[in-house]
Protein backbone atom coordinates (compact mmCIF):
# COMPACT_ATOMS: atom_id res chain seq x y z
CA UNK A 1 0.00 0.00 0.00
CA UNK A 2 1.27 3.55 -1.02
CA UNK A 3 1.59 6.04 1.89
CA UNK A 4 1.73 9.46 1.31
CA UNK A 5 4.69 9.70 2.81
CA UNK A 6 6.64 7.40 0.69
CA UNK A 7 8.73 9.02 -1.81
CA UNK A 8 8.50 6.65 -4.65
CA UNK A 9 11.17 7.70 -7.22
CA UNK A 10 13.26 5.14 -6.20
CA UNK A 11 10.46 2.29 -7.36
CA UNK A 12 10.08 3.66 -10.61
CA UNK A 13 13.98 4.00 -11.35
CA UNK A 14 15.81 1.47 -13.59
CA UNK A 15 11.96 -0.08 -13.55
CA UNK A 16 9.93 -1.10 -17.08
CA UNK A 17 8.06 2.21 -16.81
CA UNK A 18 11.03 4.19 -17.13
CA UNK A 19 10.32 4.80 -20.68
CA UNK A 20 6.69 5.57 -20.65
CA UNK A 21 7.34 8.42 -17.64
CA UNK A 22 7.69 11.13 -19.94
CA UNK A 23 4.79 10.35 -22.35
CA UNK A 24 2.09 11.97 -20.54
CA UNK A 25 0.22 14.42 -21.80
CA UNK A 26 0.14 18.25 -21.90
CA UNK A 27 -1.55 21.29 -22.12
CA UNK A 28 -1.55 24.73 -22.28
CA UNK A 29 -4.19 27.88 -21.76
CA UNK A 30 -2.61 30.98 -23.19
CA UNK A 31 -4.30 34.39 -21.92
CA UNK A 32 -3.61 37.22 -23.59
CA UNK A 33 -5.29 41.27 -23.87
CA UNK A 34 -5.90 42.26 -27.49
CA UNK A 35 -4.01 45.08 -27.57
CA UNK A 36 -3.95 48.43 -30.29
CA UNK A 37 -1.40 51.61 -29.75
CA UNK A 38 -0.91 50.09 -26.39
CA UNK A 39 -4.40 50.12 -24.96
CA UNK A 40 -6.59 47.24 -24.00
CA UNK A 41 -8.80 46.87 -27.50
CA UNK A 42 -12.80 47.70 -26.99
CA UNK A 43 -13.55 45.98 -30.04
CA UNK A 44 -15.90 43.08 -29.76
CA UNK A 45 -14.43 39.67 -29.92
CA UNK A 46 -14.13 39.00 -33.98
CA UNK A 47 -16.55 36.91 -35.63
CA UNK A 48 -13.55 35.21 -37.58
CA UNK A 49 -12.51 34.06 -34.23
CA UNK A 50 -15.66 32.00 -34.12
CA UNK A 51 -18.53 32.00 -31.14
CA UNK A 52 -16.28 32.40 -27.20
CA UNK A 53 -18.87 30.22 -26.23
CA UNK A 54 -18.17 27.16 -28.31
CA UNK A 55 -15.08 27.09 -29.85
CA UNK A 56 -12.82 24.76 -28.21
CA UNK A 57 -9.71 26.32 -29.08
CA UNK A 58 -10.16 29.95 -28.60
CA UNK A 59 -12.74 31.59 -26.38
CA UNK A 60 -12.51 34.68 -23.74
CA UNK A 61 -11.72 34.70 -19.99
CA UNK A 62 -12.98 37.41 -18.12
CA UNK A 63 -12.51 40.48 -20.70
CA UNK A 64 -14.34 40.63 -24.65
CA UNK A 65 -10.93 41.91 -24.91
CA UNK A 66 -8.96 38.65 -23.45
CA UNK A 67 -8.30 35.88 -25.61
CA UNK A 68 -7.58 32.48 -23.96
CA UNK A 69 -5.92 30.49 -26.47
CA UNK A 70 -6.48 26.26 -25.67
CA UNK A 71 -4.32 23.47 -27.31
CA UNK A 72 -5.72 19.88 -27.10
CA UNK A 73 -3.64 17.43 -24.78
CA UNK A 74 -0.70 15.80 -26.76
CA UNK A 75 2.40 13.53 -25.41
CA UNK A 76 5.17 15.53 -26.75
CA UNK A 77 6.21 19.04 -25.66
CA UNK A 78 6.83 19.84 -29.24
CA UNK A 79 3.02 18.66 -30.59
CA UNK A 80 1.62 21.02 -28.02
CA UNK A 81 3.98 23.89 -28.26
CA UNK A 82 3.31 23.72 -32.39
CA UNK A 83 -0.03 23.92 -31.58
CA UNK A 84 -0.19 26.72 -29.44
CA UNK A 85 1.76 28.34 -32.18
CA UNK A 86 -0.70 27.57 -35.13
CA UNK A 87 -3.42 28.97 -32.90
CA UNK A 88 -1.30 32.50 -32.57
CA UNK A 89 -1.15 32.15 -36.14
CA UNK A 90 -4.65 31.47 -37.01
CA UNK A 91 -5.93 34.60 -34.32
CA UNK A 92 -3.23 37.57 -35.66
CA UNK A 93 -4.59 36.89 -39.03
CA UNK A 94 -8.25 37.57 -38.01
CA UNK A 95 -7.72 40.32 -35.72
CA UNK A 96 -7.22 42.86 -38.41
CA UNK A 97 -4.98 45.60 -37.09
CA UNK A 98 -4.86 44.91 -33.54
CA UNK A 99 -1.91 42.86 -31.59
CA UNK A 100 -1.90 40.12 -28.47
CA UNK A 101 -0.01 42.13 -25.47
CA UNK A 102 2.81 39.94 -24.62
CA UNK A 103 2.34 40.80 -20.56
CA UNK A 104 1.33 39.60 -17.95
CA UNK A 105 0.20 42.56 -16.76
CA UNK A 106 -2.33 44.66 -18.67
CA UNK A 107 -1.60 47.54 -20.81
CA UNK A 108 -2.26 50.61 -18.69
CA UNK A 109 -5.55 52.29 -18.76
CA UNK A 110 -6.85 55.39 -16.25
CA UNK A 111 -10.65 53.51 -15.54
CA UNK A 112 -12.33 50.31 -15.49
CA UNK A 113 -14.56 51.27 -17.80
CA UNK A 114 -11.83 50.64 -20.16
CA UNK A 115 -11.89 46.41 -19.45
CA UNK A 116 -15.39 45.15 -20.92
CA UNK A 117 -16.85 42.28 -19.24
CA UNK A 118 -16.59 39.03 -21.81
CA UNK A 119 -20.34 38.86 -24.00
CA UNK A 120 -21.39 35.16 -24.75
CA UNK A 121 -24.79 35.48 -26.27
CA UNK A 122 -28.13 35.65 -24.59
CA UNK A 123 -28.56 31.74 -23.62
CA UNK A 124 -28.64 30.48 -20.51
CA UNK A 125 -24.83 29.44 -20.49
CA UNK A 126 -23.84 32.76 -21.78
CA UNK A 127 -25.83 34.52 -19.18
CA UNK A 128 -24.27 32.11 -16.50
CA UNK A 129 -20.98 32.87 -17.63
CA UNK A 130 -20.85 36.95 -17.91
CA UNK A 131 -22.97 36.68 -14.71
CA UNK A 132 -20.36 34.84 -13.04
CA UNK A 133 -17.77 37.56 -14.42
CA UNK A 134 -19.65 40.43 -13.19
CA UNK A 135 -19.76 39.00 -10.11
CA UNK A 136 -15.77 38.79 -10.06
CA UNK A 137 -16.33 42.57 -11.21
CA UNK A 138 -17.92 43.78 -8.30
CA UNK A 139 -16.19 41.58 -5.96
CA UNK A 140 -12.54 42.29 -6.86
CA UNK A 141 -12.01 45.09 -9.31
CA UNK A 142 -11.79 44.25 -13.20
CA UNK A 143 -8.03 45.28 -12.71
CA UNK A 144 -7.27 42.31 -11.45
CA UNK A 145 -9.34 40.33 -13.74
CA UNK A 146 -7.37 42.06 -17.04
CA UNK A 147 -4.33 40.43 -15.51
CA UNK A 148 -3.38 37.25 -17.97
CA UNK A 149 -0.89 33.86 -17.73
CA UNK A 150 -0.67 30.38 -18.82
CA UNK A 151 -2.03 27.59 -17.40
CA UNK A 152 0.41 24.28 -17.53
CA UNK A 153 -1.79 20.99 -17.92
CA UNK A 154 -0.75 17.67 -16.95
CA UNK A 155 -2.14 14.41 -16.99
CA UNK A 156 -0.14 10.70 -16.06
CA UNK A 157 0.50 8.19 -18.93
CA UNK A 158 -2.29 6.33 -18.89
CA UNK A 159 -0.42 2.74 -18.94
CA UNK A 160 1.17 3.56 -15.68
CA UNK A 161 -1.93 2.86 -13.59
CA UNK A 162 -1.86 -0.56 -14.68
CA UNK A 163 1.68 -0.69 -14.17
CA UNK A 164 3.38 -2.87 -11.60
CA UNK A 165 4.00 0.17 -9.51
CA UNK A 166 0.42 0.00 -8.31
CA UNK A 167 -0.78 -3.36 -8.69
CA UNK A 168 -0.66 -3.82 -4.94
CA UNK A 169 -2.85 -1.04 -5.01
CA UNK A 170 -6.11 -2.03 -2.84
CA UNK A 171 -8.36 0.31 -4.81
CA UNK A 172 -10.16 0.97 -7.99
CA UNK A 173 -8.85 2.58 -10.38
CA UNK A 174 -10.63 6.25 -9.59
CA UNK A 175 -9.67 6.02 -6.44
CA UNK A 176 -5.80 5.22 -6.98
CA UNK A 177 -5.55 8.39 -9.85
CA UNK A 178 -7.28 10.59 -7.37
CA UNK A 179 -5.20 9.35 -4.43
CA UNK A 180 -2.16 10.28 -6.45
CA UNK A 181 -3.17 13.03 -8.07
CA UNK A 182 -3.49 14.61 -4.98
CA UNK A 183 0.23 13.99 -4.29
CA UNK A 184 0.87 15.97 -7.32
CA UNK A 185 -1.30 19.21 -6.22
CA UNK A 186 0.25 19.54 -2.27
CA UNK A 187 3.67 19.55 -3.99
CA UNK A 188 2.90 21.52 -6.48
CA UNK A 189 1.76 24.09 -3.77
CA UNK A 190 4.74 23.54 -1.63
CA UNK A 191 6.94 24.29 -4.62
CA UNK A 192 5.04 27.04 -6.53
CA UNK A 193 7.73 29.34 -5.31
CA UNK A 194 10.53 28.11 -7.74
CA UNK A 195 7.99 28.50 -10.27
CA UNK A 196 7.31 32.02 -9.67
CA UNK A 197 11.73 32.67 -8.95
CA UNK A 198 12.53 30.67 -12.46
CA UNK A 199 9.88 32.30 -14.67
CA UNK A 200 8.20 35.26 -12.75
CA UNK A 201 8.59 37.73 -15.46
CA UNK A 202 6.28 40.87 -13.98
CA UNK A 203 8.93 42.91 -11.42
CA UNK A 204 7.14 46.14 -12.74
CA UNK A 205 3.45 47.36 -12.40
CA UNK A 206 1.90 51.01 -13.12
CA UNK A 207 -0.06 52.79 -10.59
CA UNK A 208 -2.98 51.08 -10.95
CA UNK A 209 -1.81 47.90 -9.24
CA UNK A 210 0.69 49.32 -6.80
CA UNK A 211 0.43 48.75 -3.16
CA UNK A 212 1.86 51.41 -1.18
CA UNK A 213 2.65 49.77 1.45
CA UNK A 214 5.44 48.20 -0.44
CA UNK A 215 9.04 50.39 -1.17
CA UNK A 216 8.38 50.78 -4.90
CA UNK A 217 11.00 52.56 -6.86
CA UNK A 218 10.14 54.75 -9.73
CA UNK A 219 11.25 52.93 -13.11
CA UNK A 220 10.08 56.09 -15.68
CA UNK A 221 6.90 58.47 -15.85
CA UNK A 222 4.58 55.45 -15.33
CA UNK A 223 6.48 52.53 -14.09
CA UNK A 224 7.16 51.26 -10.78
CA UNK A 225 9.34 48.00 -9.45
CA UNK A 226 10.37 46.81 -6.36
CA UNK A 227 14.05 45.69 -6.95
CA UNK A 228 14.36 41.90 -6.38
CA UNK A 229 10.16 41.05 -7.23
CA UNK A 230 9.71 38.15 -9.60
CA UNK A 231 6.20 37.63 -10.34
CA UNK A 232 3.99 40.49 -8.76
CA UNK A 233 1.27 39.08 -11.10
CA UNK A 234 1.17 36.14 -8.23
CA UNK A 235 1.89 38.77 -5.42
CA UNK A 236 -1.04 40.46 -3.45
CA UNK A 237 -1.17 43.04 -6.00
CA UNK A 238 -1.91 40.78 -8.62
CA UNK A 239 -3.82 38.10 -9.78
CA UNK A 240 -4.72 37.22 -6.18
CA UNK A 241 -7.70 37.09 -3.59
CA UNK A 242 -7.10 38.43 -0.25
CA UNK A 243 -10.52 37.75 0.70
CA UNK A 244 -9.65 33.83 0.45
CA UNK A 245 -7.14 34.00 2.54
CA UNK A 246 -8.73 32.87 5.28
CA UNK A 247 -9.97 30.30 3.08
CA UNK A 248 -8.96 26.80 3.67
CA UNK A 249 -9.65 23.98 1.49
CA UNK A 250 -7.92 20.49 1.88
CA UNK A 251 -5.82 18.74 -0.54
CA UNK A 252 -5.73 15.55 1.09
CA UNK A 253 -7.82 13.92 -0.54
CA UNK A 254 -11.26 14.47 -3.20
CA UNK A 255 -13.87 14.07 -0.48
CA UNK A 256 -12.81 16.66 1.90
CA UNK A 257 -11.29 19.36 -1.08
CA UNK A 258 -14.88 18.71 -2.78
CA UNK A 259 -16.98 19.29 0.74
CA UNK A 260 -14.59 22.25 2.09
CA UNK A 261 -14.97 23.99 -1.77
CA UNK A 262 -18.62 23.21 -2.15
CA UNK A 263 -19.35 24.79 1.57
CA UNK A 264 -16.98 27.92 0.11
CA UNK A 265 -19.61 28.48 -2.56
CA UNK A 266 -22.95 27.56 -0.11
CA UNK A 267 -22.18 30.04 2.66
CA UNK A 268 -23.43 33.68 2.90
CA UNK A 269 -21.14 36.79 2.63
CA UNK A 270 -21.86 39.94 4.43
CA UNK A 271 -19.43 41.70 2.44
CA UNK A 272 -20.54 40.26 -1.25
CA UNK A 273 -24.45 40.43 0.35
CA UNK A 274 -23.56 44.43 0.05
CA UNK A 275 -22.93 44.41 -3.43
CA UNK A 276 -26.90 44.24 -4.62
CA UNK A 277 -27.59 47.66 -3.10
CA UNK A 278 -24.52 49.23 -4.54
CA UNK A 279 -25.23 48.62 -8.09
CA UNK A 280 -28.19 48.74 -10.29
CA UNK A 281 -27.26 45.69 -12.67
CA UNK A 282 -30.12 43.17 -12.79
CA UNK A 283 -27.60 40.14 -12.57
CA UNK A 284 -24.31 41.79 -10.40
CA UNK A 285 -23.04 38.36 -9.36
CA UNK A 286 -24.43 34.66 -9.10
CA UNK A 287 -24.98 34.71 -5.70
CA UNK A 288 -23.61 36.40 -2.87
CA UNK A 289 -21.95 33.04 -1.31
CA UNK A 290 -18.31 33.22 -0.31
CA UNK A 291 -17.55 32.29 -3.61
CA UNK A 292 -19.74 32.28 -6.39
CA UNK A 293 -18.46 29.04 -7.58
CA UNK A 294 -15.39 26.39 -7.42
CA UNK A 295 -13.90 28.53 -10.39
CA UNK A 296 -13.37 31.57 -8.02
CA UNK A 297 -11.31 29.96 -5.73
CA UNK A 298 -7.51 31.02 -6.50
CA UNK A 299 -5.78 28.56 -6.22
CA UNK A 300 -2.02 27.70 -7.82
CA UNK A 301 -2.87 24.27 -9.23
CA UNK A 302 -5.80 22.35 -9.02
CA UNK A 303 -7.58 18.84 -9.86
CA UNK A 304 -9.71 18.59 -12.82
CA UNK A 305 -12.00 16.85 -15.03
CA UNK A 306 -11.93 16.58 -18.66
CA UNK A 307 -15.59 15.98 -18.93
CA UNK A 308 -17.78 18.21 -21.64
CA UNK A 309 -20.48 18.37 -19.33
CA UNK A 310 -22.13 21.37 -19.05
CA UNK A 311 -21.97 20.53 -15.17
CA UNK A 312 -20.00 22.15 -12.64
CA UNK A 313 -16.36 20.98 -12.11
CA UNK A 314 -17.00 19.88 -8.45
CA UNK A 315 -19.93 17.15 -9.65
CA UNK A 316 -17.47 16.22 -12.87
CA UNK A 317 -14.61 15.49 -10.25
CA UNK A 318 -17.01 13.29 -7.85
CA UNK A 319 -18.37 11.34 -10.94
CA UNK A 320 -15.58 10.68 -12.86
CA UNK A 321 -12.48 11.52 -10.85
CA UNK A 322 -9.52 13.31 -11.26
CA UNK A 323 -8.17 13.40 -15.26
CA UNK A 324 -5.47 15.94 -15.35
CA UNK A 325 -3.71 18.61 -13.10
CA UNK A 326 -3.62 22.21 -13.62
CA UNK A 327 -1.05 24.74 -12.47
CA UNK A 328 -1.97 27.98 -12.66
CA UNK A 329 0.94 30.42 -11.50
CA UNK A 330 2.86 30.75 -14.86
CA UNK A 331 3.95 34.61 -15.85
CA UNK A 332 3.58 35.54 -19.90
CA UNK A 333 6.93 34.95 -21.05
CA UNK A 334 7.45 38.23 -23.35
CA UNK A 335 10.40 37.28 -24.87
CA UNK A 336 8.63 34.13 -26.82
CA UNK A 337 5.83 35.01 -29.25
CA UNK A 338 3.73 32.34 -27.68
CA UNK A 339 3.88 33.15 -24.25
CA UNK A 340 6.05 30.29 -23.57
CA UNK A 341 9.25 28.78 -24.70
CA UNK A 342 10.12 25.03 -24.58
CA UNK A 343 12.74 25.00 -21.92
CA UNK A 344 9.84 26.58 -19.59
CA UNK A 345 7.76 23.71 -20.43
CA UNK A 346 10.37 20.74 -20.46
CA UNK A 347 10.72 21.68 -16.98
CA UNK A 348 7.67 21.94 -16.22
CA UNK A 349 6.53 18.44 -17.18
CA UNK A 350 9.65 17.42 -15.15
CA UNK A 351 8.57 19.07 -12.40
CA UNK A 352 4.73 17.50 -12.81
CA UNK A 353 6.39 14.35 -12.22
CA UNK A 354 8.63 14.77 -9.49
CA UNK A 355 5.60 16.68 -7.63
CA UNK A 356 3.77 13.06 -7.89
CA UNK A 357 6.19 10.82 -7.24
CA UNK A 358 8.38 12.73 -4.58
CA UNK A 359 6.91 12.13 -0.78
CA UNK A 360 3.73 14.13 -0.10
CA UNK A 361 2.73 14.44 3.56
CA UNK A 362 -0.94 15.76 4.45
CA UNK A 363 -1.13 19.48 3.80
CA UNK A 364 -2.30 21.36 7.57
CA UNK A 365 -3.85 24.46 6.79
CA UNK A 366 -0.66 25.78 8.86
CA UNK A 367 1.39 24.36 6.22
CA UNK A 368 -0.80 25.74 3.21
CA UNK A 369 -0.20 29.33 4.98
CA UNK A 370 3.16 29.02 4.78
CA UNK A 371 3.18 28.03 1.41
CA UNK A 372 1.25 30.68 0.63
CA UNK A 373 3.92 33.18 2.32
CA UNK A 374 6.74 31.46 0.77
CA UNK A 375 5.10 32.62 -2.97
CA UNK A 376 4.60 36.28 -1.22
CA UNK A 377 8.36 36.14 -0.24
CA UNK A 378 9.29 35.15 -3.75
CA UNK A 379 6.83 37.20 -5.74
CA UNK A 380 8.33 40.78 -4.41
CA UNK A 381 11.39 39.52 -3.16
CA UNK A 382 12.72 36.09 -5.05
CA UNK A 383 16.04 37.46 -6.00
CA UNK A 384 16.97 38.87 -2.99
CA UNK A 385 20.43 37.76 -2.06
CA UNK A 386 20.32 34.97 0.45
CA UNK A 387 16.44 34.99 0.66
CA UNK A 388 14.98 32.33 3.11
CA UNK A 389 12.38 30.53 3.14
CA UNK A 390 9.90 28.39 5.57
CA UNK A 391 10.24 24.48 5.37
CA UNK A 392 9.30 21.95 7.87
CA UNK A 393 9.32 24.33 10.54
CA UNK A 394 12.58 25.72 9.96
CA UNK A 395 14.67 28.33 7.47
CA UNK A 396 16.68 27.09 4.41
CA UNK A 397 17.62 29.58 1.83
CA UNK A 398 15.98 30.00 -1.94
CA UNK A 399 19.13 29.10 -3.57
CA UNK A 400 19.89 25.61 -1.33
CA UNK A 401 16.19 24.27 -1.50
CA UNK A 402 15.97 25.11 -5.44
CA UNK A 403 19.51 23.34 -5.75
CA UNK A 404 18.19 20.40 -3.65
CA UNK A 405 15.31 19.80 -5.82
CA UNK A 406 17.75 19.90 -8.88
CA UNK A 407 19.82 17.73 -7.95
CA UNK A 408 16.80 15.49 -7.30
CA UNK A 409 15.58 15.61 -10.74
CA UNK A 410 19.11 15.13 -12.61
CA UNK A 411 19.10 11.77 -10.54
CA UNK A 412 15.81 11.18 -12.07
CA UNK A 413 16.57 11.83 -15.62
CA UNK A 414 20.11 10.73 -14.68
CA UNK A 415 17.83 6.86 -14.75
CA UNK A 416 15.78 6.99 -17.47
CA UNK A 417 16.44 7.15 -20.72
CA UNK A 418 14.29 10.02 -21.75
CA UNK A 419 14.45 9.98 -25.41
CA UNK A 420 17.15 13.23 -26.09
CA UNK A 421 18.49 15.96 -24.24
CA UNK A 422 15.60 18.81 -23.71
CA UNK A 423 14.35 17.53 -20.33
CA UNK A 424 18.72 17.68 -19.44
CA UNK A 425 18.89 21.54 -20.75
CA UNK A 426 15.98 22.45 -19.23
CA UNK A 427 17.36 21.27 -15.97
CA UNK A 428 20.94 23.00 -16.38
CA UNK A 429 18.76 25.97 -17.58
CA UNK A 430 16.85 26.03 -14.04
CA UNK A 431 20.18 25.39 -12.31
CA UNK A 432 21.93 28.30 -13.81
CA UNK A 433 19.41 30.73 -12.78
CA UNK A 434 18.86 29.28 -9.16
CA UNK A 435 23.04 30.29 -9.40
CA UNK A 436 22.97 33.09 -10.87
CA UNK A 437 19.60 35.53 -10.57
CA UNK A 438 20.87 37.73 -13.92
CA UNK A 439 19.60 34.78 -15.84
CA UNK A 440 16.08 34.96 -14.54
CA UNK A 441 13.02 36.50 -16.77
CA UNK A 442 12.48 39.29 -14.39
CA UNK A 443 15.85 40.15 -14.19
CA UNK A 444 16.27 40.34 -18.01
CA UNK A 445 13.05 42.32 -18.27
CA UNK A 446 14.30 44.67 -15.52
CA UNK A 447 17.25 45.46 -17.04
CA UNK A 448 15.54 45.57 -20.45
CA UNK A 449 13.35 48.09 -19.38
CA UNK A 450 15.99 50.03 -17.42
CA UNK A 451 19.13 49.62 -20.36
CA UNK A 452 16.66 51.02 -23.16
CA UNK A 453 15.33 53.78 -21.06
CA UNK A 454 11.74 52.83 -22.12
CA UNK A 455 8.15 52.20 -20.63
CA UNK A 456 7.05 49.10 -20.05
CA UNK A 457 4.11 50.16 -22.29
CA UNK A 458 6.81 50.42 -25.07
CA UNK A 459 8.03 47.41 -24.46
CA UNK A 460 4.58 46.12 -24.70
CA UNK A 461 4.07 47.70 -27.60
CA UNK A 462 7.09 46.93 -29.68
CA UNK A 463 7.58 43.50 -28.65
CA UNK A 464 3.43 43.01 -29.46
CA UNK A 465 3.58 44.36 -33.12
CA UNK A 466 7.19 42.60 -33.98
CA UNK A 467 5.25 39.15 -32.89
CA UNK A 468 2.46 40.21 -34.89
CA UNK A 469 4.44 40.61 -37.95
CA UNK A 470 6.15 37.69 -37.44
CA UNK A 471 3.04 35.51 -37.88
CA UNK A 472 1.30 37.39 -40.92
CA UNK A 473 4.34 36.67 -42.69
CA UNK A 474 4.37 32.88 -41.93
CA UNK A 475 2.15 31.52 -45.14
CA UNK A 476 -1.04 29.98 -43.83
CA UNK A 477 -0.15 26.90 -46.29
CA UNK A 478 2.85 25.86 -43.32
CA UNK A 479 0.21 26.01 -40.40
CA UNK A 480 -0.83 22.03 -40.49
CA UNK A 481 -3.31 23.06 -38.00
CA UNK A 482 -5.44 25.91 -40.03
CA UNK A 483 -8.13 23.79 -41.49
CA UNK A 484 -8.77 22.39 -37.65
CA UNK A 485 -9.03 25.76 -36.63
CA UNK A 486 -11.14 27.32 -39.43
CA UNK A 487 -13.62 24.42 -39.15
CA UNK A 488 -14.17 25.13 -35.01
CA UNK A 489 -14.92 28.71 -35.91
CA UNK A 490 -17.60 27.56 -37.81
CA UNK A 491 -19.07 24.94 -35.88
CA UNK A 492 -18.88 27.39 -33.17
CA UNK A 493 -20.92 29.28 -35.04
CA UNK A 494 -23.87 26.75 -36.02
CA UNK A 495 -24.03 26.07 -32.15
CA UNK A 496 -23.89 29.34 -31.49
CA UNK A 497 -27.28 30.01 -33.42
CA UNK A 498 -29.04 27.34 -32.25
CA UNK A 499 -28.13 28.19 -28.62
CA UNK A 500 -31.11 30.25 -27.38
CA UNK A 501 -33.43 28.47 -29.78
CA UNK A 502 -33.47 25.13 -28.64
CA UNK A 503 -33.43 26.88 -24.54
CA UNK A 504 -36.47 24.77 -22.66
CA UNK A 505 -35.84 26.70 -18.94
CA UNK A 506 -35.41 30.14 -17.61
CA UNK A 507 -32.15 31.85 -16.57
CA UNK A 508 -33.18 30.90 -12.91
CA UNK A 509 -34.17 27.71 -13.41
CA UNK A 510 -30.81 26.37 -15.07
CA UNK A 511 -28.67 28.50 -12.42
CA UNK A 512 -30.45 26.73 -9.52
CA UNK A 513 -29.94 23.31 -11.64
CA UNK A 514 -26.31 23.79 -12.13
CA UNK A 515 -25.49 25.35 -8.24
CA UNK A 516 -27.50 22.41 -6.64
CA UNK A 517 -25.49 19.73 -9.27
Amino acid sequence: MIKDSENLIPRILNSSISNILFSGKIGIEKESIRAKDAKISRISHFQELGSSLFNRYITTDFSESQLELITPPFNKNELCLKFLNNIHHFVNNNIDDEYLWPLSMPPYFKSEEEVPIAFYGNSNLALFKQTYRNGLANRYGKAMQAISGIHFNYSLPEELWTSHIFQDEDMDQMSLRNSIYFRTVRNLVRLNWLVLYLYGCSPIINDVFRNKSYKFKKLNNNDYFLPYATSLRMSDMGYKNSIQDNLFISLNDLEHYIKDLKKATQVKSDDFEKIYNKTDESRPQLNSNRIQIEDEYYAVARPKNSSNLDIRMLEKLNTGGIDYIELRSIDLNPFSNIGIDEEMAYFLEILMIYATFSSSQPMSENEYKISNQNDLNVSIRGREPNLLLSRNGGRVSLQEWGLEVIKSMETLLDSIDVGGNKYLYAISKAKEKILNVEKTPSDIFLKTIEDQKIEMLDFGEMKGETYKAQFLQKNIDTNKDWDILDKEVSDSLLKFESATTHEKISFDEFLKEYLNS
